[in-house]
């Protein structure tokens, strides 16, 4: 994890910078495309509408194994 990441997953809300906070967005918007390239979603990522940060929780984190075997 990177300086920066850690500075942003430590900090309360309030306190997080403005490029923190849109760098998230961008990598939460990056992730949903990607989780639809892997089959973890359906439907492609609007591009006119955020994506919501609960999609993250589709990707198959209970067994690492399995996750592996997925993207292998």
């Amino acid at each position: 994890m990177t300086k920066e990441e850690q500075e942003f997953l430590q900090s309360i809300p309030p306190k997080t910078k403005f490029q923190q906070h849109l760098n998230a967005k961008w990598s939460l918007e990056s992730a949903a495309v990607l989780m639809w390239s892997l089959g973890f979603i359906s439907n492609f990522p609007s591009f006119d509408n955020q994506s919501d940060p609960e999609i993250l929780y589709k990707i198959p984190h209970e067994d690492i194994q399995y996750l592996r075997q997925l993207l292998a």
